[in-house]
């Protein structure tokens, strides 16, 4: 995927250039973690503003 520039945005399309691996069954629970790292996010504290750190604490969830 290209860059975009301020006010630019991409176009939709139906195949990522990215993979989620396997698609869970209908018949598992699937868990999902989600790790808020904007600016203005009070939930983490400012904990992961750091990009390493960020990944690091994606990676452990």
């Amino acid at each position: 995927m290209s860059r975009l520039r301020a006010g630019e945005s991409a176009p939709m399309s139906r195949s990522p250039d990215w993979s989620l691996g396997e698609i869970p069954r209908p018949d598992r629970c699937v868990v999902l973690g989600v790790l808020n790292v904007t600016p203005d996010s009070f939930s983490d504290g400012g904990r992961f503003q750091n990009v390493d750190d960020a990944i690091a604490h994606g990676v452990r969830m």
